[in-house]
């Protein structure tokens, strides 16, 4: 009898241990062609990577579609859509060319890293509350991430410290940066843009835009705090609008 006792606390055990190295769930799916991608409460790290027209989905210690296997996804002709919610998350996009990419990172301290993807269309990235970060071909800067569109990057609201890196990136339409409260740090280098407007918000923030080209009009807004700048070996041809630097 004490044998049976024992073993059905192990069991209860295992199978909450399980069930703790497993932090969430992700839905992912394929809708007329398009990517969607609808987190938790928990935390979700995910990593998508592209073949062709299919798309595999890979967690880690999240499931996918409530399954441990990564998710293959056959039909992917369009945009992607990614909805994170709570808890601290982190997405990952390697080699991936899509019609348009539309993130909300949701609350928590979130990271989306975009690695050697083409984006023929509009972008849109939003963070939230919590400490955000987005890295853009930051791991092997050798292939660069284009943005074919509009490319609107929004660090989040509140009073978190906000990360955003931009390695090697071509973009050819309008590129907006934006920040909120907290004490933010951008960092663009090696990359071409059309035109580029940044305004850094509240707090004490600093950017970073070094060997990099932007061809249309520029505008580099601080924001309210004390900001600091480093431009050095960046061209702004199509005129510079400098402001809140010290």
């Amino acid at each position: 009898m004490a044998r049976h006792r024992t073993q059905g606390r192990r069991c209860a055990f295992e199978s909450l241990e399980s069930r703790q190295m497993l932090a969430g769930d992700v839905t992912a799916s394929i809708v007329n062609g398009n990517l969607i991608i609808k987190g938790d409460r928990n935390d979700n790290e995910i990593a998508v990577t592209q073949s062709g027209t299919t798309l595999t989905v890979t967690g880690t210690n999240t499931t996918v579609n409530s399954n441990a296997a990564p998710a293959v996804l056959t039909g992917f002709m369009g945009s992607i859509k990614l909805r994170m919610k709570h808890g601290d998350d982190d997405v990952t996009l390697t080699g991936v060319t899509a019609t348009g990419l539309h993130a909300r990172l949701g609350k928590g301290d979130d990271s989306l890293d975009i690695e050697h993807c083409t984006i023929n269309g509009d972008t849109t990235l939003n963070g939230k509350r919590g400490n955000d970060t987005v890295l853009v071909d930051t791991v092997a800067p050798t292939l660069a991430t284009h943005f074919n569109g509009l490319l609107n990057i929004n660090l989040g609201r509140g009073n978190g410290t906000d990360t955003l890196h931009i390695v090697n990136a071509i973009a050819t339409g309008e590129t907006n940066i934006a920040g909120r409260g907290g004490a933010d740090s951008v960092t663009i280098a090696g990359s071409t843009f059309t035109t580029l407007d940044t305004e850094l918000g509240r707090g004490n923030d600093s950017l970073s835009i070094t060997t990099t080209n932007v061809s249309g009009k520029t505008t580099l807004n601080g924001g309210k705090g004390t900001n600091s700048i480093d431009k050095t070996g960046s061209t702004f041809t199509g005129g510079l609008t400098q402001k809140n630097f010290t």
